[in-house]
């Protein structure tokens, strides 16, 4: 018998999709990932890398300049 994966939803990128005009706002103010990951903790109680928040800034918000 075969057992399929079931796919979870990635949950931090549902929350960073979620917030994401609140990052490309902070990003195109011109704040780094880790200070994007401290107002995500501080102000909004979820803690996210920096890492992770480069990455989905290289790849959702970049796309949306060009």
């Amino acid at each position: 018998k075969i057992k399929l994966k079931k796919e979870r939803p990635k949950q931090k990128l549902q929350l960073l999709l979620s917030m994401d005009s609140i990052i490309a706002d902070l990003y195109n103010d011109g704040y780094s990932s880790r200070e994007i990951e401290k107002i995500l903790l501080k102000r909004y109680k979820k803690e996210i890398s920096h890492t992770y928040v480069n990455t989905y800034i290289k790849e959702y918000v970049s796309d949306k300049e060009n």
